[in-house]
Parts: C-alpha cells; structure tokens; sequence
C-alpha cells in the first residue's frame, strides 16, 4: 500500500481532533460546542447507520476539521473555515477520510469516483456547521464502496 504525504497528514490531524475530544473544559462559554451537542451519521454500502456521537470540530488556520470516532471506525471532514452555505462536487473544495482500526481506507482526492456534500448552514457566530453528504469510492482493496446518508451537525471551536 502506498502512503502519500496527504494520507499521513490526515491521520495525523485525524489524531490531533480526536485527542481534542479528551479535553473536559469547554471554554466557549453557553455555546454547545462539546462532542454531546455534535453529530454524523452515515450508512456505509447500505449497511445500518452509524451514529458518531463522538464529534470535534476544530479551526485551524484557515480548515475547518471535524473528526469522528465509533468503535473501529473513524470519519474526518475538511473545509475551508469560511465556506459558504452550496454543494459541493469537487475534492479540491472537500477533504474526506474514512478509515477502519486507524488505517485510512479512503481519502478523498486519490479513490475518490463521486461525491456529493451539501452544506445546508454554516453559522460562523454560533461556530456550527450541518448538511449532508455521499460518496462513491474505491478502496485500498478496489473495491466500490458508497457512504450514503451522511449527515453532520456539528459545533465547533
């Protein structure tokens, strides 16, 4: 399998969101942005929806990241910090991973077949983003995978 610069950079800022979630104080005040108030869900090849409850969303730089976690699985979403309610076609606008015991299976840009990513809401005041998503890919195996129903709705800091 071969690892590219951008594969290790997202599992390493997969790592820095996740760890994030660690930490108990929540510093903004009566905003909701704690992992309890955020949310995705998706249905992998139209298998039983996963709830991530376990959500982070962090500004850095100019990205906005959100990294989720359940069992084995884990999901990252990349935006720019300042993007716009609209959809989005293209993996130059949208960063996806997708990964299974830390290994990522998908990343979006280098498997990626289609992707559709509608961000319904993107309130910068209240630091909370929603919308919906799907993807076609294929994974490190070649084998098409379809990540359907995705939905997020998550607070961030």
């Amino acid at each position: 399998m071969k690892i590219t610069w951008k594969s290790l950079f997202i599992l390493m800022i997969m790592g820095v969101v996740t760890m994030s979630a660690c930490k108990k104080k929540d510093d903004t005040g009566d905003k909701p942005s704690d992992s309890t108030s955020s949310k995705i869900t998706l249905k992998i090849d139209g298998a039983n929806e996963i709830d991530y409850t376990t959500v982070n969303g962090l500004v850095l730089g100019d990205k906005l990241i959100i990294g989720a976690n359940k069992d084995n699985t884990d999901i990252q979403i990349i935006v720019s910090s300042t993007i716009a309610a609209g959809t989005y076609t293209s993996a130059a606008d949208i960063g996806l991973s997708h990964g299974v015991d830390s290994k990522a299976i998908f990343t979006s840009g280098t498997n990626m077949t289609s992707l559709n990513f509608v961000v319904s809401k993107h309130d910068k005041s209240a630091k909370l983003i929603t919308g919906t998503f799907s993807i076609h890919y294929n994974d490190n195996t070649n084998s098409s995978t379809h990540i359907a129903d995705g939905t997020f709705n998550v607070y961030y800091k």
